[in-house]
């Protein structure tokens, strides 16, 4: 981490930018060339920038599994690049009923019920009677699905 600190002190005149060629398939090659090298060979600042904040990170946190934002259930997400989330989602639905020794074909498990739409529902029930209101914002305004959005909650 002081490596990125004492790179981050030079000033940005230090990055080394493609300089136009006369030859055009020399500039292609170039272009094709810088983009499929190491982040740290083309923009060693940038690429401390984000080392730094992959540390930032590590500190804060326990887990990587924290650091992806996985909406819905395993196949079914709102959001890509979840894939090893859903494999440990499974992993820990097939082993809860495992230990409950509940037979698959009948039942099924919520193991994310500490996380965004079931706990907030969760809170809900806990807070309100049956037909009680609260105050949110609707989607468009920055609002999320768990607030009361129709769809969701009957």
């Amino acid at each position: 981490m002081s490596m990125a600190l004492r790179r981050l002190s030079y000033h940005a005149s230090s990055i080394k930018l493609l300089h136009p060629l006369s030859n055009a398939s020399s500039l292609c090659y170039m272009w094709i060339k810088q983009l499929n090298a190491p982040l740290e060979d083309i923009d060693p600042e940038i690429a401390d920038i984000i080392e730094l904040e992959k540390a930032r990170q590590w500190k804060k946190r326990v887990s990587v599994m924290t650091n992806k934002y996985s909406e819905g259930y395993p196949g079914a997400r709102y959001y890509g690049g979840n894939e090893y989330i859903d494999m440990a989602e499974r992993l820990c639905q097939k082993r809860a009923l495992e230990i409950f020794k509940l037979d698959p074909a009948k039942w099924g498990v919520n193991v994310q019920s500490l996380s965004g739409s079931p706990s907030n529902f969760q809170v809900y029930t806990a807070l309100l009677k049956p037909h009680e209101r609260i105050m949110a914002l609707d989607l468009p305004h920055g609002g999320h699905l768990s607030h009361g959005y129709q769809v969701l909650f009957s």
